[in-house]
């Protein structure tokens, strides 16, 4: 789904009508006032913080990435992605190498690696399409999340309960193994 959906749904929540009726959603429409443009660029930083929130604190995006490693050291502005927590370092053979973390980068020999790593999204626009997490979270989770952070950052505080009840509630769902429950045998007693 795109983060135009998203954002659109979470302007139902709102009850926004009059952002949905702008050329924002849907071009044949008309251009926003300058005060619908700022409601929809505070929704889109909600966004954005929610999915800062759900990839840090929830559900984390894994990324693996080689390297090679010519100083005995990986300095984290090198990989391709914002990284919040080495996972692993693999050799070129696949075997599990013990590395030194450090706040800005990892020391280990001289090589050639494979980093998993865990990191932290890029900022969403309004064009782009939005993180999968893995197929876990549904569209409306992220739409409760932006209407729980509007309601805060207006000031909106019992609204602000509410959505954050909602979003908490279906965040943990979303993140609970959903795989086969198997019952135990019928026996005779």
């Amino acid at each position: 789904m795109s983060v135009k959906d998203i954002i659109k749904l979470a302007c139902v929540f709102l009850n926004k009508q009059e952002l949905i009726e702008t050329n924002v959603f849907d071009e044949t429409l008309r251009d926003p006032t300058e005060e619908e443009q700022k409601e929809v660029d505070m929704l889109l930083r909600c966004l954005n913080l929610i999915v800062g929130e759900i990839s840090c604190d929830y559900l984390p995006l894994i990324n693996q990435e080689n390297v090679t490693v010519s100083n005995k050291t990986i300095e984290f502005p090198t990989l391709s992605l914002t990284l919040l927590e080495v996972l692993s370092v693999r050799d070129k053979f696949g075997k599990l190498v013990k590395f030194k973390l450090f706040p800005n980068r990892v020391e280990l020999p001289n090589g050639e690696y494979s980093v998993e790593y865990s990191y932290i999204p890029d900022s969403l626009t309004l064009d782009d399409q939005m993180y999968s997490f893995y197929g876990k979270v549904p569209d409306r989770v992220f739409a409760y999340g932006i209407a729980m952070e509007y309601s805060l950052l207006s000031s909106l505080f019992d609204e602000m309960e509410i959505w954050q009840t909602r979003f908490r509630d279906a965040l943990k769902i979303a993140v609970t193994k959903h795989g086969e429950k198997r019952l135990p045998k019928r026996g005779w007693f």
